[in-house]
């Protein structure tokens, strides 16, 4: 297992506005894991807590239902982070987190975090707010995609109420043979 350096950490949304030293503090903090491809990171119903941040390879988060088999919402490649919201709210995943590829990963324990926040660390409330905003913007993605549906939705049942009022008020009349002297009906 090879160390991770603030070298390892170059442009990640998470780390946003970090000092060097922050990087190098933050650095020291991570565990560097290698997953084959097709290994789970996490499964729904793991309990772990921690935030990932994709150093190479790429990770499919896929949801796992009783309907559909698995359905992939994201998938994300180098510097991209995930786990945010068992990392946060203490709960078990309700996705999965596949590699697609030979893939490094920093993993940063909440057991850590809630250590650095007792110690006032400044680089602790600097990944907080970075990571609220990264939450916000994937709730905002999340509210339009639940909106999108329900107009679908909504626009298909309107279709459907509007094809039986049709065919109950109006329906159409079609006679093989015709009607007595007026020939067939088309």
């Amino acid at each position: 297992m090879s160390t991770i350096t603030s070298a390892d950490l170059p442009n990640i949304e998470l780390l946003a506005g970090f000092r060097p030293d922050e990087l190098e503090q933050f650095a020291t903090q991570l565990n560097s894991r290698e997953f084959a491809a097709a290994e789970m990171v996490f499964s729904i119903g793991d309990t772990t807590r921690s935030l990932y941040v994709i150093l190479r390879g790429r990770v499919a988060i896929d949801l796992v239902g009783q309907v559909v088999d698995r359905t992939e919402l994201a998938e994300l490649g180098p510097r991209d982070v995930f786990g945010e919201t068992t990392f946060f709210h203490a709960a078990a995943h309700n996705a999965t987190a596949r590699c697609l590829d030979a893939t490094r990963i920093a993993e940063f324990p909440y057991a850590t975090y809630e250590r650095l926040l007792k110690s006032d660390s400044a680089m602790a409330y600097h990944l907080g707010a970075n990571a609220a905003h990264i939450l916000a913007a994937r709730l905002q993605a999340t509210d339009k995609w639940i909106r999108d549906v329900l107009d679908r939705d909504e626009e298909t049942h309107r279709r459907g109420l509007r094809e039986q009022y049709h065919s109950t008020f109006f329906p159409k009349f079609t006679t093989l043979t015709g009607f007595i002297g007026l020939g067939v009906n088309r």
